[in-house]
């Protein structure tokens, strides 16, 4: 088993915890926008690249998010060129040229589009939104100071580390 097949196969199993936990259902669909239609695009062009099966790709694809995962199905079967075609005809097809530069920038979009969706949090007042939001957003944070580190200790070139470093929630 290669370590791709792990981590799609964690992204899967990530995307349908997030579909059967008790949050409201506002919550989930915050978290299904944000999380499982990523976890469902990784899983496509990953299964696609490695010309996995019908079989396989079924069990890593979660139900749920925006996208229809049957027609997903449908164009990883037919290859990575097929999931491109099926995602320029969506709301994601902002991503499908960074999908097609690499994996780590379309990674880094997607997070930087969790951190525009959260950041209007800040003005709910009246609510644990706001508290979600920097929570959601130091964890980035973190995330960007271990990623920092990790390059300077492995003495990666600048614009590499620049093309994975992400915004900022404040």
């Amino acid at each position: 088993m290669s370590a791709v097949t792990i981590i799609t196969g964690f992204d899967a199993l990530l995307a349908r915890h997030i579909l059967t936990s008790k949050t409201t259902k506002r919550k989930r669909d915050l978290r299904s926008a944000a999380t499982v239609d990523a976890a469902n695009i990784k899983a496509a062009v990953r299964g696609a690249a490695m010309h996995k099966g019908r079989d396989f790709l079924e069990n890593l694809l979660a139900p749920a998010g925006s996208l229809d995962c049957k027609d997903l199905l449908a164009a990883a079967t037919d290859g990575v060129a097929a999931v491109f075609a099926f995602l320029e005809r969506g709301p994601y097809a902002a991503a499908v040229p960074l999908l097609k530069q690499s994996m780590a920038a379309f990674e880094r979009w997607c997070d930087n589009q969790m951190i525009e969706l959260i950041r209007p949090q800040r003005n709910n007042y009246f609510t644990i939104e706001p508290l979600a939001a920097f929570i959601l957003g130091r964890e980035n944070e973190i995330r960007m100071v271990r990623l920092i580190l990790s390059a300077k200790i492995n003495h990666l070139p600048d614009e590499a580390l620049r093309e994975r470093l992400r915004e900022t929630y404040v």
